[in-house]
């Protein structure tokens, strides 16, 4: 790619002139950006100061595109061999809530849609537990290079590609990021990365005014299906309540409210804070099909990857499939074959 020829120091001025006046970059000025600071061409502190003034300026469509573009073309090259729904979650994790995610994740491909989840190690600001953290304490290795997790999804129908095996340049960062503490445009950029090109991606993001802004920048990384709401503590996980959310399909983007009672779910309360160990024990015992009080929020995410995977109609069916998936025992199944396929760490 070719370079404009703006030094970093000037894409920095731009951005960080005021509140004002600073100016959006273009979608190769943010890629070029980007790239410096992966490529360490950035110092230190104009990194820092580059990511505050993103921060209070805010990322535009064009910008998250380039700056995914510059994290894809440095990372390791992934190719999965068949379709799969792209989930990740935000990689600072979940502090206040426990992860069912990686619970519906598995409910989802027992249900015959695969499901590739990225993540890193636990980030600022929340450091919370991550869909690695949950997947590690039921036993897998989350340490696998990214081919070896390709191929995982291909037997199993689950993958898990670790942010430090697939771009170790934005791994680099982290350094960087811990020192600033709080959540930078990196971490909105990690829930567009799609290590695998899955054709399909649920996006879960913090803030409300996001879920356009992402649902567009994934299509014009060329997702197929998207599917982008606020999700619980910026997850890619669904409250039990009604929520607004956006579906680009068929080149198109519409709106969507997804209603839990209209998919035979009762609204309950969100529950508490759990340990990685807690979100582990919790996943089996939904997936074993026990009355456990989770259960709803699972299946009615499990419906939802369903319904963006392209496996049901509807919400509503694709919850009809989680239950057919967790009651015939498909899914506890479906986890212990991944504990195999993963091997030890």
């Amino acid at each position: 790619r070719e370079h404009t020829g703006v030094g970093f120091q000037e894409l920095l001025k731009k951005v960080a002139s005021g509140r004002r006046t600073a100016k959006n970059l273009g979608a190769e000025e943010a890629e070029e950006a980007m790239e410096a600071m992966l490529r360490g061409e950035a110092s230190p502190g104009q990194a820092a100061a580059f990511l505050t003034a993103m921060r209070f300026k805010g990322p535009t469509e064009e910008e998250l595109v380039g700056f995914v573009k510059a994290i894809r073309s440095r990372a390791r090259r992934v190719e999965a061999k068949l379709s799969c729904i792209d989930c990740s979650g935000p990689y600072d994790g979940r502090s206040r809530t426990p992860n069912l995610s990686v619970a519906s994740s598995i409910v989802a491909a027992a249900g015959g849609v695969p499901v590739m989840i990225h993540g890193a190690r636990s980030l600022p600001p929340k450091r919370g537990v991550t869909g690695g953290d949950v997947l590690e304490a039921l036993g897998l290795n989350v340490e696998l290079e990214p081919d070896a997790a390709v191929r995982m999804l291909a037997e199993t129908g689950v993958g898990f590609i670790l942010e430090s095996r697939f771009s170790p340049e934005l791994e680099r960062l982290r350094g960087l990021r811990e020192e600033l503490g709080f959540r930078t445009v990196i971490n909105t950029a990690e829930l567009l990365l799609n290590p695998a090109r899955a054709p399909s991606m649920l996006i879960g993001v913090f803030h409300a005014p996001f879920v356009e802004k992402l649902c567009r920048a994934a299509a014009m990384l060329g997702a197929e299906r998207v599917l982008a709401f606020q999700g619980i503590e910026g997850s890619d996980e669904l409250p039990l309540r009604s929520t607004r959310a956006l579906e680009f399909r068929g080149g198109e983007v519409r709106e969507l409210v997804i209603e839990p009672r209209g998919a035979g779910l009762g609204a309950k309360e969100e529950a508490r804070f759990a340990s990685a160990a807690e979100c582990a024990a919790l996943t089996k015992e939904v997936l074993s099909g026990n009355e456990h009080k989770h259960a709803p929020g699972v299946l009615l995410n499990a419906g939802v990857r369903m319904y963006a995977g392209g496996k049901a109609t509807s919400i509503a069916e694709g919850v009809e499939n989680a239950k057919e998936a967790v009651g015939s025992g498909k899914a506890i199944a479906k986890l212990e074959g991944i504990v195999r396929a993963s091997g030890e760490p």
